[in-house]
């Protein structure tokens, strides 16, 4: 499921600290609303590839190379 364009990814992969921008981006496109980003916030990345792949906007295995290889494949999953 692409939830972000090309140049949007492509400014994702070039920052340095990703998490709470693609978790803001997220929300923003309401793929979870503010509770639950408050919750990923504090309980980290393997609970948001755990979530997005609970709500199948990435398959199985885009989760599980997210988990392996981490903000990089995940931003591939989400285009």
């Amino acid at each position: 499921m692409a939830l972000m364009t090309k140049a949007e990814a492509k400014k994702f992969l070039e920052m340095d600290d990703r998490m709470i921008d693609i978790l803001d981006f997220l929300r923003d496109k309401g793929v979870f609303n503010e509770k639950t980003h408050r919750k990923i916030l504090l309980s980290g990345y393997f609970r948001l590839v755990e979530y997005l792949e609970k709500e199948k906007i990435i398959t199985e295995k885009q989760a599980q190379g997210a988990q392996k290889n981490g903000f990089d494949d995940l931003i591939g999953a989400l285009q």
